[in-house]
């Protein structure tokens, strides 16, 4: 519902708010703890013991390996990668944002693709930690193995700042996403990324020509 959508261009107003979207999420979240099921990302439950279950991909807590991605439809996201790449070896693309050339495209035997992006190791870091986030929790041994820096200290403030309002825990071995931590998700990763989108931003503005004043 988020990005340039119906709901979100022209029905935000019918949508829940966010306070009443916390309280679904914690009476949901609930419901399903006390009958036995397990929370395993920040949107995701399974029933503990379950005989022919298996490990949910997304939950699943890897720095190392590639991530290929494919994302089919409208607006989809592809992502490809891994850490054994030199800088500059991952990109992502986004699909069309405009359907009818989205149709065109496939109709017409081409990729779909409106846009790609090549990544920086920071973008490359970024993007696993946000992988490894959706699963509530970060190793900070494991992060620092495969990226040579503690994750706590990188992001101090942020932790912190979230250990301050109890949606997160800060030990020697990991930093977890408790109480309603996963639900504020989104918003986390914003928080992290924020001087890379600052960055960015600031480097597209300079491209225009334009003041990066005011």
């Amino acid at each position: 519902m988020a990005g340039p959508t119906d709901f979100a261009l022209n029905r935000f107003h019918e949508l829940p708010s966010t306070l009443s979207n916390l309280e679904m999420y914690r009476a949901s979240r609930d419901f399903l703890t006390d009958r036995g099921y397990e929370q395993i990302t920040a949107y995701n439950f399974r029933k503990a013991g379950d005989p022919v279950g298996r490990a949910y991909e997304e939950g699943v807590t890897r720095w190392c390996d590639n991530m290929d991605t494919v994302g089919l439809g409208y607006a989809a996201i592809s992502f490809f990668g891994d850490s054994l790449l030199p800088e500059g070896r991952s990109w992502s693309y986004m699909n069309h944002l405009d359907l009818r050339r989205y149709k065109q495209d496939v109709n017409e035997g081409r990729p779909p693709v409106a846009k790609g992006f090549r990544h920086t190791d920071q973008d490359w870091r970024l993007a696993m930690l946000f992988r490894n986030l959706f699963g509530r929790q970060v190793e900070r041994a494991a992060y620092r193995e495969a990226f040579d820096t503690d994750v706590r200290d990188e992001f101090a403030t942020v932790w912190d700042a979230l250990a301050e309002r109890g949606l997160a825990e800060v030990t020697p071995d990991r930093i977890k996403l408790v109480g309603d931590g996963p639900f504020y998700t989104p918003m986390i990763r914003a928080l992290l990324a924020e001087h890379r989108y600052r960055a960015l931003r600031e480097r597209e503005t300079a491209g225009n020509g334009k003041s990066l004043v005011g």
